[in-house]
């Protein structure tokens, strides 16, 4: 087990951009992100602004967990029923995600991401806790990085008899997290040629 000097620790915002480089070389070639930027020459730079800003909203909203190497990330949110707001306030990252990511690629992102609210508002009716995202540095997958990272939560879940949900634009994925209890629920193509995209359920105990 490689993991067994690491700890899991909240992401701090001085490691804010050593965070977004980690996500930006960790989904170089998802599906997501090839369709949020398909030009090669720009997507690193893209790409890499995307998650600095997306991150930085995270931290206001989730809870941004991280190895101390900073090896893998996790972002988790805790819903429990309440109405989402719309955040308004003028210091809100994502305000400034068109300008940082150009008007073709932040039209992709509001109808893509448009499509995976409304599903998981239509299956996931009651509270629960969604993984928004889990990365670990290329070359260090299989190590036990990503478990370190989802393994709490799940505790916590199971204390409070709570449901998990992610989505995933990778086949690969499935078998990791069916081996934490997540069950595939549907698999379908996002709108206008979006990514296919398997949603997946762990149930309560």
């Amino acid at each position: 087990m490689e993991t067994s000097d690491e700890a899991v620790i909240k992401l701090s915002r001085l490691r804010l951009p050593d965070a977004a480089k980690l996500l930006c070389r960790a989904f170089w070639s998802d599906p997501f992100i090839e369709y949020l930027f398909p030009d090669e020459s720009e997507r690193t730079i893209l790409a890499e602004k995307y998650f600095l800003l997306n991150i930085r909203r995270k931290l206001m909203t989730c809870e941004v967990g991280v190895t101390s190497s900073l090896k893998a990330i996790a972002v988790w949110h805790s819903y429990r029923g309440e109405k989402i707001k719309d955040e308004e306030s003028a210091s809100d990252p994502l305000r400034r995600m068109p300008y940082m990511i150009g008007d073709a690629p932040y039209e992709r992102l509001v109808t893509a991401g448009k499509a995976l609210e409304e599903e998981r508002r239509r299956i996931m009716y009651m509270p629960h806790c969604y993984l928004h995202l889990l990365a670990v540095e290329p070359g260090q997958q299989g190590k036990g990085y990503g478990s370190l990272l989802v393994r709490p939560i799940l505790e916590q879940a199971d204390e409070k008899r709570l449901p998990c949900y992610l989505v995933t634009m990778r086949e690969s994925n499935l078998l990791f997290y069916d081996k934490h209890g997540f069950k595939l629920l549907q698999a379908k193509q996002l709108p206008n040629e979006g990514p296919f995209t398997w949603f997946m359920l762990r149930k309560s105990v």
